[in-house]
C-alpha cells in the first residue's frame, strides 16, 4: 500500500519519504532549487507530521537520505 499528498510519501516495504527544497549556490551567486525525494524513518517522520500540526517545525533540523540524483 501507499499513501501519499504532495510532500509526503509512505510505501509499505519500502519507507516514508518527504519532498524537500535543495538551494544550490552556482559559483556566479545565483541559487538554483531543486525538488527533492529524502529518506526519513519512522520516528523522524511522525516528528515531522506531529510539528507541522502543532506549529513547531519552523527552524527544526532533521536528517535523512536523500533519494534523488542532483547533477551539475
Amino acid at each position: 500500500m501507499r499513501v501519499s499528498n504532495e510532500v509526503i510519501m509512505v510505501a509499505e516495504g519500502v519507507g516514508n519519504f518527504l519532498k524537500v527544497r535543495l538551494p544550490v549556490r552556482l559559483d556566479d551567486g545565483r541559487t538554483v532549487v531543486y525538488l527533492a525525494w529524502i529518506y526519513l524513518n519512522a520516528a523522524v517522520i511522525g516528528e515531522f507530521n506531529e510539528r507541522v500540526h502543532n506549529g513547531t517545525l519552523a527552524g527544526h533540523r532533521f536528517e535523512g537520505l536523500l533519494c534523488n540524483a542532483i547533477g551539475p
